[in-house]
């Protein structure tokens, strides 16, 4: 009996039907549960370099590197040039799920980015957002809903109402099966429905893991073997474990420029007492939460100290006073209740938010946070 991918003797083709299956089938269920009776704990996973990001990330890109190696087992120039299609389209998406490494070293990215991606960092699907072609949003939700509804659901039913065509029946198993149709529809289901605050993390985490286990399939020695599931459930145990590991990594030397935080934090909110009264938009809002950046330009606050024209020299100081970014060149935030409570702060070294700002505040982790209270 022949080998297997891992040293073990082959189990039957169907291996990684029934385990993809399974895997599925409880990561849907655990997605939900986790939403359904720990709501917060469901946001803290979800937001930016959470455990829920990496494991998208680390879905795509070992989704990337076996549709790549898939290549290589195929006969003619469609199905080879398919499978690299696939896998430069994996790579791509793991990169800009972590901004091309942006946050990952504290780079500044180019101005453009800066000025025009609302969230400020090195990625295009959301320096998309709010904008159109022939008059259809492009917003990554609806992108989200594109591809999968185009890879899961149309490009399989098309190729099989075409299977007697030889090149549609050589491309064929780089594509889903039939009876993944349901999950490919979950994600565009929960894409539209949007029924709680983050749904669109975990409908990228999930359509990651399918474009993962559809990779496996694609590889004949690994997609046989017992344990054919395994890359999937390996990107969601990287996923979970690469925060904690980042965190002290991050922590190394990281007081220097808390400090730093502290003291422009402080420096800001100085300048905006000095500015009494002006806030009248920030004041008339029941809450408001925002970059400091995005806060400024909409006129929620009027920085007497903002520069609003191009700095003399395009350095890296001279564009994060113009853009409000801290010392890992990620955006300051604004957190402002209708009681006069107002708080500005950075993710911190980690880059990521600790604290709940919803509610009953709860201040967490290494994020710098500077908090003042306008007057009665």
């Amino acid at each position: 009996m022949p080998k297997s991918l891992f040293g073990k003797n082959s189990a039957s083709p169907f291996a990684w039907y029934w385990q993809s299956q399974l895997v599925l089938l409880l990561a849907a269920a655990g997605l939900v549960l986790l939403a359904v009776l720990d709501r917060q704990l469901f946001t803290l996973s979800m937001q930016e370099d959470g455990w829920a990001e990496w494991a998208t990330f680390y879905c795509f890109l070992i989704g990337g590197l076996l549709f790549a190696a898939a290549a290589f087992d195929q006969h003619g120039w469609l199905p080879r040039l398919t499978a690299l299609g696939l896998a430069a389209f994996c790579v791509v998406v793991a990169a800009e799920e972590i901004s091309w490494g942006q946050r990952l070293v504290s780079f500044q990215p180019p101005e453009v980015f800066l000025a025009k991606n609302f969230q400020q960092e090195l990625n295009v699907h959301n320096f998309l957002k709010d904008r159109e072609i022939l008059g259809i949003e492009i917003e990554t939700k609806y992108l989200v809903i594109v591809i999968a509804l185009a890879y899961g659901v149309v490009a399989p039913i098309m190729l099989d109402l075409l299977a007697r065509v030889p090149m549609a029946q050589q491309v064929r198993t780089l594509f889903p099966p039939l009876s993944f149709l349901p999950w490919f529809l979950l994600v565009a289901y929960a894409e539209y429905d949007y029924p709680v605050s983050f749904t669109g993390e975990a409908a990228e985490l999930y359509l990651g893991l399918i474009f993962l286990l559809c990779s496996v399939r694609c590889v004949p020695r690994l997609s046989r073997a017992r344990t054919a599931a395994l890359p999937g459930v390996a990107a969601i145990v990287l996923g979970v474990i690469t925060p904690g590991l980042l965190d002290r990594i991050f922590a190394l030397g990281s007081s220097e420029k808390e400090q730093q935080a502290k003291a422009e934090l402080a420096a800001i909110v100085d300048r905006f007492e000095m500015e009494s009264g002006s806030q009248r938009k920030l004041m008339s809002r029941r809450r408001v939460h925002k970059r400091l950046y995005t806060s400024v330009m909409q006129e929620y606050l009027k920085d007497p100290a903002a520069v609003t024209s191009e700095p003399d020299e395009k350095n890296s100081e001279a564009l994060r006073q113009v853009y409000y970014l801290d010392p890992w060149n990620n955006p300051y935030w604004l957190f402002y209740e209708r009681n006069g409570m107002g708080i500005l702060y950075s993710f911190g070294a980690n880059r990521r938010r600790d604290s709940k700002m919803r509610g009953d505040i709860e201040l967490a982790g290494d994020d710098v946070v500077v908090t003042w209270q306008e007057a009665p």
